[in-house]
């Protein structure tokens, strides 16, 4: 398992408690598939009913698939970098769907406060 991931499984509780989250994900349902160069299979996430999952699978297709570089995008996720700098250095690609909609993953990211 590569580290976004993990970074990943250990922010859901977080991202799941947190009211500003919740809001934000309440008008963003989306399955998301991320193929990174450090994880072996893909990453689903699913947002839904204002909660983030992880899930080895999804049903149909995925509403936004973003390529790359694992270990940044492992940055994003602990808060230590904008997911917008991944895309402009092209270390980020978006296959499916629009950036805006990855801006607003950043946002739900970040709006968690990390110990």
């Amino acid at each position: 398992m590569g580290q976004t991931k993990t970074a990943l499984e250990e922010l859901l509780p977080l991202v799941n408690s947190s009211r500003s989250a919740k809001e934000l994900m309440g008008a963003f349902p989306r399955k998301i598939q991320f193929e990174l160069d450090d994880e072996k299979k893909p990453i689903y996430m699913v947002i839904a009913q204002q909660q983030m999952a992880m899930a080895e699978s999804i049903a149909g297709e995925a509403d936004i698939v973003a390529t790359g570089d694992g270990a940044e995008l492992g940055r994003v996720i602990r808060g230590e970098i904008d997911i917008t700098h991944l895309i402009a250095r092209g270390t980020l690609f978006i296959k499916k769907g629009k950036i805006s909609e990855m801006t607003l993953l950043n946002r739900i990211l970040l709006s968690v406060k990390r110990r």
